[in-house]
């Protein structure tokens, strides 16, 4: 395995690819800043953050205190022309990690570079799957990570629409019992069969990228792991029954607020039986929005200082919460690629890059940078 790793490593290098890429090059502060100086913030999103970044900001300087066990971020920074670009990753189970914010101020082969060397850093690490999260509307991100299955193939890749909701508890009105309904937790010593109804609403790849499958379905030694660092990731499960038949599930994530910036590592994943009816539906997802409620203590500033959910839910569904008085944020397409897709992956990003050095040759004269 390891020689096959350097295989790729010399051939990030024979891509003339500069070898500086680094992680964590660069204080927190000075990489918030840069994403300010880029504009990676939209007004939206940097109105609702921007009052707790002091949060967010010792929460990733925690972070990084693990190194690359919790966060890191890579990055280039070549002062001489002012150019710099990041990724970040952060690890949500024990071995699936969320790719994200992935900037630059220019000079899109160096991204490119940057992402192939971290897909490298992604096999040497054993990664288990990668995943990310970005608008459709964002044409580059589409290109690159949103047409992973034309390359890789469903069987190791999937690229998911959903609506993002935000949703206060106490605006959930009180909804009449249903007859043969129940709702359950489910934790490590009784997981429900939580993994085989996420593999039918999300598919298989979701179920295995968010360790569904795994014992621990509550994240405990993860959790072990962050909280070494002062932090925590913990992860809450209801699903809800009808007549014995799994109909309904919610998925809580506890993490550090402000990991990402549109705090996906706090998100409830909202799943529904597409064969169930709209006002049953609608009773279902308020008992487990109810449920969910309790994993997040709101307004508690040294925690989590919103005062809502932040839930995903499938387009085909998101009616459902509209209806319930839900906020859509706005919709997000999930890109995930298992572990043994990773090659042919590397493959669909390097054509992408080779076909960008083309044109930055032709316009700078070979040269990876500009002068």
């Amino acid at each position: 395995m390891q020689k096959h790793i350097l295989a790729y490593q010399n051939k990030i290098k024979e891509l003339s690819v500069p070898d500086d890429f680094s992680a964590n090059i660069v204080s927190v502060p000075d990489l918030f800043a840069h994403y300010k100086d880029v504009n990676f913030l939209y007004p939206e999103k940097n109105n609702k953050i921007e009052p707790f970044m002091p949060l967010i900001e010792r929460n990733w300087q925690a972070a990084r205190r693990a190194e690359k066990e919790i966060l890191w971020t890579l990055m280039f920074n070549n002062p001489e022309i002012r150019s710099m670009g990041s990724v970040t990753f952060w690890r949500s189970t024990k071995n699936d990690w969320v790719a994200q914010h992935l900037t630059s101020s220019g000079y899109p082969s160096a991204v490119l570079a940057m992402v192939l060397t971290a897909q490298v850093e992604g096999m040497e690490k054993g990664c288990r799957s990668i995943q990310n999260w970005f608008q459709p509307s964002n044409k580059y991100a589409a290109k690159v990570f949103g047409s992973i299955v034309n390359t890789v193939g469903d069987k190791y890749s999937a690229v998911q629409s959903f609506d993002y909701f935000e949703i206060g508890p106490k605006s959930i009105k009180k909804n009449t019992k249903i007859k043969n309904f129940a709702i359950k937790k489910c934790v490590n010593q009784k997981p429900s069969g939580i993994y085989n109804f996420a593999k039918k609403v999300r598919g298989d790849i979701y179920a295995l990228a968010e360790n569904l499958d795994n014992e621990d379905i509550e994240l405990k030694d993860v959790d072990n792991l962050y909280q070494k660092y002062g932090l925590s990731r913990k992860r809450h499960i209801w699903m809800a029954f009808y007549k014995s038949k799994p109909v309904g599930a919610i998925i809580a994530y506890r993490g550090p607020f402000g990991f990402n910036f549109s705090l996906f590592e706090n998100r409830c994943d909202l799943l529904i039986d597409n064969n169930l009816e709209d006002d049953m539906a609608q009773v279902m997802c308020a008992h487990l929005i109810k449920e969910a409620s309790k994993a997040y203590p709101f307004g508690t500033k040294k925690d989590y200082p919103l005062h809502c959910l932040n839930i995903t839910i499938e387009k085909s569904s998101s009616h459902i919460l509209e209806q319930m008085g839900a906020k859509k944020i706005r919709s997000y397409n999930q890109s995930i690629c298992m572990n043994e897709g990773f090659e042919k992956w590397f493959g669909h990003v390097e054509k992408i890059y080779l076909s960008v050095m083309k044109i930055m040759e032709k316009r700078y004269k070979g040269k990876f940078f500009p002068n």
